[in-house]
């Protein structure tokens, strides 16, 4: 977050667009190989829906869009766009109770109040309060074994 390179929320926004709209956006590697083999498997079980924090910039949402498909071609059924920082309470509560993948805590303890299983996928940014109810996975395959046990 902003805190974090210690600068103002606009040009936290600003760097972020600018890196979306950059074409080291575009050239992302995966940050995991095996989130390919598991996302597709999941896919096959589950409806795999995308909330991302990317900003309200349509471009960047294509951008965003683009590069799930580049990786992951025809697994999403859905793909929401909010702005930083956004709740994202807007869009989960228009899903019944599912497994909700997380980066963020606080998103993840909304999702787990409108009734969804949330899993945290740690991070080093990420390593603030925890809740009963909150599992946390360090890798995609930890993510797919926590599934795997969840009794939905």
């Amino acid at each position: 977050d902003h805190n974090t390179l210690n600068v103002s929320e606009k040009e936290f926004v600003d760097l972020i667009n600018a890196f979306h709209v950059s074409k080291d956006f575009e050239n992302l590697p995966l940050m995991e190989e095996e989130s390919v083999e598991i996302i597709n498997e999941l896919s096959r079980r589950y409806n795999i829906i995308a909330i991302t924090a990317v900003g309200t910039n349509p471009f960047i949402a294509i951008r965003r869009r683009n590069i799930l498909e580049k990786y992951f071609p025809d697994v999403f059924d859905e793909v929401h766009c909010t702005r930083y920082g956004a709740k994202k309470t807007h869009i989960l509560s228009r899903y019944p109770s599912s497994i909700w993948i997380e980066d963020n805590v606080r998103n993840a303890k909304d999702g787990f109040d409108l009734g969804h299983t949330p899993i945290l996928y740690a991070n080093n940014y990420n390593k603030e309060d925890r809740f009963e109810g909150l599992h946390i996975a360090n890798n995609w395959e930890e993510i797919h074994d926590i599934i795997n046990n969840i009794d939905m």
